[in-house]
């Protein structure tokens, strides 16, 4: 047995560490050779679905604890004929226990949703650990330092002090875990296979308009799956404006069963910003009861040492997006538990600037494909941990996996821009889908990582600020000897570093970092439009944005 008469206390002190993910509830189960802790967010069947759950089959009982939405959870409880007397709750987290009880480990690649999980059987000796097939959610795995327990938990600062780094690791987007098979990758699909451009793509199968505004469509509806109020977080930027489009639509909308008036939106940026101004003339647009978010550099600069906190990570480029990320998401919090967002347009639609200079189809292909596969690390971690910070919860319907798999199966001709087509704006083919639902101030609006839509100037006054205010020369003089591994460029980068490393000493290998310092610097193509400090050129975000003229910030 690993429970003993400490076991109690100190599960609950790495409980708590997540409470922040689920204030509502907290719910702990030892039992003689495995324990259990969860903090819930209660979404769905939020009287009934406490957790660890429990079935209470004599013969072998099974635990879990879920962590995210499992949104086709009743289509599977319907297919696999499994017996309604014995569910106890409506939870959608329900399923992974009768599911795998009917079908074994092929439960995992049916689920569809955004989650972690741990469900224990045969006493504990049977352990099956599982992360849903993009990486929506988090999910990471230890051996404790003497060597007596296997742990795992959704954010690295729950374990970082029980193991040591070497010991640890991030389980894969699309993968599982039992004792027996170790790690095994369960999601497989064709766009993430070398021979699909030649084989699938190059063959003519491609999928087109309408086939790719359905599966977003089922996506956003599948989405609607909640017991409390769900918001949107608006950019006013195309993909965020699109997602609220498609909510406002009348058989999307009725989906909302617990919205009730106006849909509630949220956007974050200085006063003036392009993000702001833009956000609500689509508020006004697709009438939403629209709140925001505003903040001035001196307020972030005092949440700086928060983020890295919340973030886990190092890398400049998505903790400058996250800074704003963490003040929408607290605004958003005293209204609402749950959003839909336009996280993942970019990444299937080709969507950043640094795609104008590709003039080559097969390039663009497998540029989506390198960027897709390492949204897990970045983005959609940006996502999962600037929200959960504050107890709101995400969802993403351009990560649906049949939304991707139609996305990617569009002829890559049809997303090229710039040098490749004529100057033709990026995202073009997804703008032509929706024009007619969006304003015209924001359906040709330029793409803005949020970082940069939330004040043009933004980025290099927050850079100036920790150059000569956070890191000494002498100190910056030293950053080869302090940091050998990743070196830091500038004092921006040393800086964030160092409070890493106050956290999370030696885990270095849990953060991604870029070739060459940012996302564009790794396409199979030369583009001179970003550096690792950032968008060299913001004047290039005014282009397209029908209220260009009153950007003052």
């Amino acid at each position: 047995t690993i429970c003993n008469a400490d076991t109690a206390a100190r599960v609950s002190e790495l409980t708590a560490r997540m409470t922040h993910r689920g204030p509502d509830e907290t719910g702990i189960h030892l039992g003689d050779n495995f324990w259990l802790g969860h903090t819930r967010l209660s979404i769905v069947s939020p009287e009934h679905g406490i957790q660890p759950m429990k079935c209470n089959d004599v013969a072998n009982p099974a635990y879990a604890v879920v962590n995210g939405e499992i949104y086709n959870h009743k289509a599977i409880r319907e297919e696999l004929d499994i017996d309604p007397s014995l569910f106890s709750t409506e939870s959608d987290s329900e399923i992974v226990i009768h599911g795998y009880n009917k079908i074994g480990l092929d439960i995992v690649d049916k689920l569809i949703g955004m989650f972690g999980f741990v469900l224990v059987t045969n006493g504990g000796k049977d352990v099956l650990v599982a992360r849903d097939k993009i990486g929506i959610k988090p999910l990471y795995m230890g051996k404790t330092k003497d060597g007596l327990e296997y742990v795992f938990a959704s954010e690295l600062k729950c374990i970082v002090d029980q193991c040591h780094a070497a010991d640890m690791m991030l389980i894969p987007a699309g993968h599982y875990w039992t004792r027996k098979t170790g790690l095994v990758r369960y999601y497989n699909p064709d766009w993430d296979k070398d021979e699909y451009f030649d084989s699938v793509l190059a063959a003519n199968a491609y999928s087109n308009a309408e086939e790719c505004k359905q599966s977003l469509e089922d996506a956003v509806i599948m989405r609607c799956m909640a017991d409390v109020e769900v918001g949107l977080l608006l950019s006013g930027g195309l993909d965020s404006s699109i997602i609220g489009s498609i909510m406002t639509q009348p058989n999307v909308r009725e989906k909302l069963t617990a919205t009730h008036g106006k849909i509630k939106s949220f956007a974050v940026g200085q006063e003036g910003s392009p993000d702001i101004l833009a956000a609500r003339a689509v508020s006004k647009f697709l009438d939403t009861d629209h709140h925001e978010a505003l903040f001035t550099p001196e307020d972030a600069f005092a949440v700086l040492e928060k983020i890295v906190y919340h973030m886990e990570t190092y890398e400049p480029e998505l903790i400058r997006s996250s800074i704003p990320n963490y003040f929408l998401a607290k605004k958003t919090a005293e209204h609402v538990k749950v959003v839909l967002t336009g996280e993942g347009s970019d990444e299937i639609w080709s969507g950043y600037l640094y795609y104008a200079s590709c003039v080559d189809p097969k390039q663009l292909q497998e540029e989506n494909r390198r960027i897709l596969k390492a949204v897990q690390f970045v983005n959609l971690q940006r996502a999962d941990r600037m929200t959960m910070a504050h107890s709101l919860e995400a969802r993403v319907p351009f990560f649906d996996v049949n939304h991707i798999a139609t996305a990617m199966a569009l002829d890559p001709v049809e997303k090229l821009c710039g040098d490749g087509a004529n100057g033709r704006c990026e995202k073009h083919f997804l703008r032509k889908m929706y024009q007619d639902q969006l304003p015209e101030e924001v359906v040709w609006r330029t793409k803005a990582m949020q970082c940069e839509g939330v004040g043009m100037t933004w980025v290099g006054v927050l850079q100036k600020y920790i150059s000569d205010n956070l890191v000494s020369d002498e100190d910056f003089a030293a950053a080869a000897q302090t940091f050998p591994t990743n070196t830091p460029h500038s004092k921006e980068e040393f800086y964030y570093r160092t409070i890493f490393e106050k956290y999370y000493p030696t885990c270095e290998k849990f953060v991604h970092v870029w070739p060459g310092g940012c996302r564009a610097a790794g396409s199979a193509w030369e583009d001179d439009r970003y550096t690792r400090a950032g968008l060299l050129d913001t004047e290039l975000l005014k282009k397209g944005h029908g209220l260009a003229s009153e950007i003052s910030v």
